[in-house]
């Protein structure tokens, strides 16, 4: 047999002999560490490039393009490719072996095909008619009731169903077990064994059983869960550790030496997010220190829930003060442009917006004052009574801040509440319902702040003072105007209405009769 060389050895062959076609052929055998056959071989294929085709022969990459052997049809091939169907439906061994097939054939044509020439016709006779190699383990008969379900399962939606019924009609039109494991993605050995299932139970024997769980293991998994529970409640330094927080290493870590078997970190995270636990960060909460919290936020959800159609209820707070200057905030922009805002800016002015919301119609009261102190509060509360003039009453509620409760301004009201007052002025009764302390969190006008800051002062750039008032005049005319024409109610669960909590429990009752208030 002719060795096969590397294209660089040909390609020297090939200048040998374009220098001399009678190279010495030993001598160059001897450098190329190559035989005289092979040399000879080569040497032919030049002279034949330079025959058929003289103009390549200087080129290094062609080479001649090869050339199938044609098996010549006498009256043995035709025998031969008559009796192989047969041969090897006769065979009762796991796979089809060339030698006992030929065996089989010598006994039935004693004057046939020698070994090798039944080797050639063989293979070429099964490549070109793509028989399976495997004989005992391929499906043979397949009834009709059988076919239709499999037909069934090919044109489900089931992969499993698919791939098997595929692999069964398959392996029936003796398709190779190779080629259907290549289009399924699965394993010779998945086939086969899918094939057997199928000749020793049919259909059933390709369903697979229902799925059982060890109650062994089970008990043994919930027992290791338990363990890191158990430890995972208490402190690292319990265990000798100097952390704070616990670490799944650690945690694998400390189980092993307290309780002696091997645990990965991998087991741990899952046994421990199966219990329910994951790496959480605290949040901050805004809470109240006011002993009172509860009592003064009642007293408000009470106020609301019986509020008159002739009845105010006002949030008020101011914003600021804020500087006219240019702003940064968040807004659209290209991915590389990073805008960049001074912080040492020269102030065009300053701006405080002292501000009363009115929850039952969303209306806005603005001004703008110079001062956060009380002589501005006593002006917001005569605007509002001016305003609210055809009212019977007007409840205040603001934040704890010491011009919001001075002796001063509590005197002013006590004034307006007066029958003289009233009776002159045509005014109505003004009442506090203060938010408890530290809880500007409760505060609905601080949203209605936040949507302005958002609105008209982020990313902004005034010219001047006068420039961003009418920005923010602008801001809560839209507003007012909008809710003016789609009525909506400031707030939500301050107007304290709801029956039970907005939520899921088998003790709710949620559609309790109870007295409600009266629609605004």
């Amino acid at each position: 047999m002719v060795a096969k060389i590397e294209k660089s050895t040909f390609n020297v062959i090939r200048q040998l002999y374009l220098r001399d076609p009678f190279f010495n052929q030993t001598q160059s055998c001897n450098k190329l560490h190559i035989c005289r056959t092979t040399m000879r071989k080569y040497v032919k294929e030049c002279i034949e490039i330079k025959r058929l085709y003289p103009k390549r022969l200087k080129d290094v990459r062609f080479r001649l393009p090869l050339t199938k052997k044609v098996l010549i049809e006498t009256r043995l091939h035709r025998e031969l490719i008559t009796a192989l169907p047969s041969l090897i439906d006769a065979v009762t061994l796991d796979r089809v072996l060339v030698l006992n097939l030929w065996e089989d054939y010598n006994a039935r044509f004693p004057f046939g095909y020698s070994l090798t020439q039944f080797s050639l016709h063989y293979r070429a006779w099964r490549l070109n008619s793509n028989i399976c190699q495997y004989s005992h383990r391929r499906v043979r008969n397949i009834g009709d009731e059988e076919r239709m379900a499999l037909v069934k399962w090919t044109k489900s939606y089931n992969h499993k169903s698919w791939e098997r019924a595929t692999a069964i009609l398959g392996s029936f039109d003796r398709k190779p077990v190779k080629e259907m494991a290549i289009h399924l993605n699965r394993s010779v050995k998945c086939i086969l064994r899918w094939i057997d299932n199928f000749n020793r139970e049919g259909i059933a024997g390709l369903i697979d059983a229902p799925y059982t769980t060890n109650e062994f293991i089970v008990i043994k998994v919930q027992e290791k869960q338990n363990r890191l529970v158990k430890i995972l409640q208490e402190t690292p330094q319990i265990h000798g550790l100097n952390r704070a927080s616990w670490k799944l290493e650690d945690l694998a870590l400390v189980y092993q030496k307290i309780y002696g078997e091997y645990i990965s970190d991998s087991c741990v995270s899952a046994l421990l997010k199966k219990a329910g636990y994951g790496y959480r960060k605290s949040r901050e909460r805004l809470t109240s220190p006011d002993p009172d919290f509860k009592l003064k936020l009642d007293n408000i959800k009470s106020i609301l829930s019986r509020l008159k159609p002739t009845e105010r209820f006002f949030s008020v707070d101011e914003y600021g003060h804020f500087s006219v200057n240019v702003k940064g905030g968040r807004s659209y922009a290209m991915k590389n442009d990073n805008r960049i805002v001074n912080t040492s800016q020269k102030s065009k002015g300053y701006l405080i917006v002292t501000a009363a919301l009115e929850l039952s119609s969303n209306q806005i009261t603005h001004f703008y004052s110079r001062f956060k102190n009380t002589d501005e509060m006593i002006k917001l509360l005569h605007i509002l009574l001016l305003e609210y003039k055809s009212n019977e009453k007007l409840f205040f509620s603001w934040d704890c801040a010491s011009w919001h409760a001075s002796k001063k301004l509590y005197k002013e009201i006590d004034l307006i509440n007066t029958t003289a007052y009233r009776k002159k002025n045509r005014t109505p009764v003004v009442e506090l319902a203060p938010l408890p302390a530290s809880a500007q969190f409760l505060n609905i006008i601080e949203s209605v702040f936040s949507g302005l800051a958002k609105s008209v002062i982020h990313n902004s750039d005034y010219d001047s003072i006068e420039a961003c008032m009418t920005a923010i005049d602008r801001h809560f005319r839209e507003r007012n105007l909008y809710f003016l024409r789609n009525p909506k109610r400031a707030g939500k669960k301050i107007w304290g209405n709801e029956v039970v909590n907005a939520e899921f429990k088998e003790v709710n009752n949620c559609k309790k009769r109870v007295s409600r208030a009266r629609p605004l």
